[in-house]
């Protein structure tokens, strides 16, 4: 009785910290209370059974309060295994593994408990929640079922796979050397920015300097001769020539950016299936998506005020094809549907090498989208001149391990990363690297003896930054002095607080380089991209950085000989080029453009 009495005594104790929100306190309390009662188990005393079960069960709910899951899922394992019917405890054991992305199991709990308790009505509720998601893993692994054995794969060294805590992923069929072509795809949806629609082909994406070639009847759209020549391409255009021509020339269509519209058109007439993806142009091996791939992508949820826009996009693209929206909401609803996973899930369309922050389009592989992101990836995606995605390998892949890609720029750290991951694929990245935190120092190091200064000193040299890069230089370098003054007033207001090779001084020095570069003032770009170089090298290592960041590395080892050479500096310039080319072939191959560029320039030298 005494020890019940003193138990119980605890447990009041933790529930008046736990309505204070004083949860470590009540979690002291509760497993005095157990400890009291000399927990091991279930005991033959129903009363000493029933106080065990609570004070399981309430430490779990603090545990959940300070989002410590992993041992809030243990407590209530435990509460289960003495009285299987507590509602609290499962319902709560739910929430955990919910939490931990674990929802299948969490989805068998709520069943296995509805059977016990069929009245449980948090648990019916969060069974309800988990439906659509456990439809979509099932469908996802018929998918992969459906499609891992197809030959498409059998010309790469990887396979389709599937598994509920990875979802579709591609495993290597045995070990991947770096610089390994690892999968190439073709694009189902390719969109180009307005401002190149005429100056590069609608269909492989490459530069088209000839005007004549710009089609006469829509006038927003060009082919290079391979392309105008291939009878799948010219298939396709003429399929949206007059849904172009339309919204371009008539009054109500009228606006200043027509890209997410010409996305929608393309999609509603795949749909209608009056135009079908042009792979026809590829060659050599690659896997051809279709439209039906596209469907079954995954997107983050769409925020309203976006929601909103994109179904007055599809209305619109419904209404160019003289297509009235309120009787076709179904294809309202899949053109939504799609501008989301193309806005979650596309790849941008650019030239790494040859220019700065261009890039000229958009496109969906819905192959290329299977790759998971790392923040330590082993793989990286350029476009080739098929205007296909090709994933190349980094590192040495051992057999049996997943390949990944990144969604984000990785060079940031692991606070910033979350951020940016969890603000846009709402999801948190538990990667190797992102479970060593605390493993690269100087990408965040404050030096200052005062934290708080260190801490405005970031959000001020990121403000400066941010309102040097809004300034737009004139063809001749206009307005590039008031843009060099804020970005040096940013890197004056880090000194001293925060590390030189802290990731806000390198995203600094990357506004210098393109702004030094684009004035042609080839001394100060040269010196800015070696301390860039050199931070890249400092605070991610010798081996990581050009592993992390093999097409950054390779692009300013290219633009240091670019500066070298125009500064005379003939033996340094090769050197730059020849270091700029080792990484950028094992990380683009050797056929593309860019590599082919610096391959060239080496020539020369």
């Amino acid at each position: 009785g005494d020890m019940l009495s003193s138990a119980g005594a605890h447990k009041e104790k933790g529930n008046q910290h736990f309505g204070r929100a004083q949860y470590k306190e009540a979690i002291h309390e509760y497993t005095a209370g157990l400890e009291e009662l000399d927990f091991g188990g279930k005991s033959s005393s129903s009363e000493h059974n029933v106080l065990v079960a609570t004070l399981l069960a309430n430490r779990a709910a603090c545990k959940i309060k300070i989002d410590n899951h992993e041992e809030a899922l243990k407590d209530c394992t435990s509460c289960l295994n003495i009285d299987p019917k507590h509602g609290k405890a499962r319902y709560r054991a739910i929430t955990c593994l919910r939490k931990l992305d674990r929802v299948r199991e969490a989805y068998d709990m709520s069943v296995e408990g509805l059977a016990l308790d069929p009245s449980l009505e948090d648990i019916i509720k969060a069974k309800q929640d988990m439906q659509p998601i456990i439809e979509e893993m099932d469908a996802r692994r018929s998918y992969v079922d459906q499609h891992k054995d197809l030959p498409v794969y059998d010309g790469f060294p990887v396979r389709l796979s599937y598994d509920d805590a990875n979802g579709r992923h591609f495993i290597a069929k045995g070990p991947i050397e770096p610089g390994t072509l690892v999968v190439r795809s073709s694009p189902v949806l390719a969109v180009l920015e307005d401002a190149y629609l005429t100056t590069r082909c609608n269909a492989c994406f490459m530069e088209v300097n000839d005007k004549s070639r710009v089609c006469p009847k829509c006038e927003h759209a060009v082919f290079c001769a391979r392309c105008a020549d291939n009878a799948q391409v010219t298939s396709v255009h003429k399929g949206e020539c007059a849904a172009l021509h339309m919204l371009y020339t008539t009054s109500q269509f009228v606006i200043e950016n027509s890209r997410d519209i010409r996305i929608a058109l393309r999609i509603l007439l795949l749909k209608l299936k009056r135009i079908s993806p042009h792979d026809g142009l590829v060659e050599g091996a690659a896997v051809h998506d279709q439209y039906s791939d596209v469907l079954a992508l995954v997107s983050p949820s769409v925020p309203q005020d976006r929601l909103v826009d994109l179904v007055q996009v599809a209305s619109l693209a419904c209404a160019i094809l003289h297509m009235d929206p309120e009787e076709n909401i179904d294809a309202v609803s899949e053109m939504v549907r799609v501008l989301s996973a193309f806005q979650s899930n596309a790849h941008e369309l650019a030239s790494p090498v040859r220019s700065e922050n261009d890039t000229w389009g958009a496109a969906l592989f819905p192959t290329g989208a299977i790759l998971n992101h790392s923040c330590k990836p082993n793989a990286v995606f350029s476009i080739d001149s098929d205007g296909c995605l090709c994933f190349y390998s980094t590192r040495h892949i051992e057999a049996g391990e997943q390949v990944y890609g990144q969604y984000i720029d990785v060079y940031t750290p692991y606070n910033e990363r979350q951020r940016s991951l969890q603000s846009t694929y709402e999801f948190t990245c538990k990667c190797q690297r992102c479970s060593h935190v605390g493993g690269e120092p100087l990408l965040e190091e404050l030096e200052g003896p005062d934290r708080t200064a260190s801490e405005q000193a970031e959000d001020k040299a990121l403000m400066l930054r941010s309102k040097a890069n809004e300034i737009v230089l004139g063809p001749s370098g206009e307005r590039s002095e008031e843009k060099i003054a804020l970005l040096k007033e940013a890197l004056e207001v880090t000194r001293g607080l925060l590390n030189p090779y802290h990731f806000i001084v390198g995203l600094i020095y990357r506004s210098l380089v393109g702004t030094y570069f684009a004035i042609k003032d080839w001394a100060n770009a040269s010196r800015y991209i070696e301390l860039l170089i050199s931070s890249y090298y400092a605070s991610l290592g010798d081996d990581e950085a050009p592993q992390l960041l093999p097409v950054e590395m390779g692009r300013r080892w290219h633009q240091l000989a670019v500066c070298r050479k125009h500064l005379g500096d003939e033996k340094q310039a090769r050197e730059a080029q020849q270091r700029a080319l080792a990484i950028l072939t094992r990380c683009m191959g050797p056929n593309h453009l860019d590599v082919m560029m610096v391959h060239d320039l080496l020539k020369q030298s």
